[in-house]
């Protein structure tokens, strides 16, 4: 079974611009393939999260530094997900209960 990571660095949004604590980081794993592709609402979600991810990256990439306001990618878990226990990375979501998608914080810092 292939099982994908997204990994997500905590930061604070509309921040004051300094330069936030670094290292917290979340490893979500999921699934690449549904667990009922022929029921799911979207089987393509762990294809989708890959892409949002590409995107925001090349968005930060290319994004003015005087911009007031970041892109990012919103990494959402179904509440009840169903969970698989493995030895190697603990928790395991089924790609058919997460969801990603790009965002950006509309306002300036406070």
């Amino acid at each position: 079974m292939d099982i994908y990571s997204f990994v997500i660095e905590m930061q604070i949004v509309n921040s004051d611009g300094d330069l936030e604590p670094e290292g917290l980081q979340i490893f979500n794993f999921y699934t690449a393939k549904p667990q009922d592709p022929n029921n799911d609402v979207n089987p393509r979600n762990a294809r989708d999260c890959a892409i949002w991810n590409k995107l925001v990256n090349g968005a930060l990439q290319h994004r003015d530094p005087r911009s007031q306001t970041w892109p990012y990618v919103e990494f959402t878990v179904a509440e009840g997900a169903r969970v698989l226990q493995t030895n190697e990375h603990g928790s395991v979501w089924w790609s058919d209960d997460v969801e990603c998608w790009g965002s950006s914080d509309r306002f300036p810092p406070f």
